[in-house]
């Protein structure tokens, strides 16, 4: 099929970031085990902040590859700028990819659009709120809740029988709130629909989790440990709250963008285990940090290597993608 100039850059693009998200992806599932490791013994915040940093790192290295090395090269070296033929698999293949992005792009906006209209309807309900830098909304119900809900303007959403006489005793409902009050503080529910917007092949890398499911798990561990603040006292009465509310596994909206207090019972056996362990034979986060920092360099060398040995063959490859089928 012939294709205008233009239509012929915009297939290149797409088949490239397609085809480079896709390599990078099945390259981070491959090392995932290895890159688990090496974090497991990080502070459980900085371990989030890798988790999601690693999800991004396919998209923005594909973008900026094809965008920074691929499409000057070949603006520089065509020659050719009435229609010309295009392979029928190149075509196919832009269409899928662009039809892919657009359909995780509708899926993120979907999920502001609910989470934007759950939030005025909790504000201009009969809730209580209880005044804070992060506004806590208690709401009737049978069954107890406890979320961060928002994005522009967070709040925790908890059922008002937690906060009335027979709900959580003032230890308790503290350790609640710190918990949603950190998931706020470093924007979780942002990176959440981040990752949501995001296309991606969705592998299970350790224990049955995707890369999304470890981020969101690992989140929850961090929004533990910030909230009981090294103390082992709020340590064991957090993960006794957590048992007595896991009991009602009562669940917020779906596709909303909210952090949620409550988890499944996989999840919770994790989090009440690390709340109670002792953390007196840890290994020294210094040279768990160095390994780390020395792998996070050995895989940029390498990115960078390959990019190096790939710039004189760009011309041929754009031509080539440009041809399949």
């Amino acid at each position: 099929m012939a294709l205008s100039y233009s239509l012929r850059l915009a297939c290149l693009i797409a088949v490239s970031v397609g085809l480079l998200q896709t390599m990078l992806e099945l390259l981070l599932w491959v090392s995932g085990p290895a890159i688990l490791r090496l974090l497991r013994a990080l502070p459980l915040r900085r371990q989030e902040r890798l988790l999601y940093a690693v999800q991004l790192a396919p998209t923005m290295f594909a973008v900026t590859v094809t965008l920074a090395c691929w499409v000057p090269q070949y603006v520089s070296s065509e020659t050719n700028f009435s229609a010309e033929g295009v392979g029928w698999f190149s075509i196919l293949l832009a269409l899928l990819i662009s039809l892919r992005c657009w359909t995780k792009a509708f899926a993120g906006m979907r999920m502001l659009v609910r989470t934007t209209l759950f939030s005025r309807s909790c504000h201009s309900g009969e809730g209580v709120i209880v005044p804070h830098t992060i506004p806590v909304i208690a709401v009737p119900g049978a069954t107890p809740r406890v979320a961060l809900v928002g994005l522009f303007r967070p709040f925790i959403l908890i059922s008002k029988s937690l906060t009335e006489a027979g709900g959580l005793d003032p230890m308790a409902l503290d350790l609640v709130l710190e918990h949603e009050r950190s998931h706020a503080a470093h924007h979780d529910n942002w990176k959440l629909l981040s990752l949501h917007m995001i296309p991606r092949i969705q592998l299970e890398v350790s224990r049955g989790r995707t890369w999304p499911q470890l981020w969101q798990h690992t989140a929850e561990l961090a929004a533990d440990e910030d909230a009981v603040r090294g103390s082992r006292q709020r340590a064991l009465r957090l993960a006794e709250t957590l048992v007595a509310l896991a009991r009602s596994r009562s669940t917020i909206t779906p596709n909303l963008a909210c952090t949620q207090f409550i988890c499944s019972a996989t999840e919770l056996a994790s989090r009440i285990e690390m709340l109670t362990e002792s953390h007196d034979d840890a290994v020294p986060v210094r040279s768990r940090k160095l390994q780390v920092q020395v792998g996070v360099g050995v895989l940029l060398f390498a990115a960078a290597l390959v990019l190096i040995s790939l710039a004189p063959f760009l011309t041929d490859l754009s031509e080539h993608i440009l041809h399949l089928g």
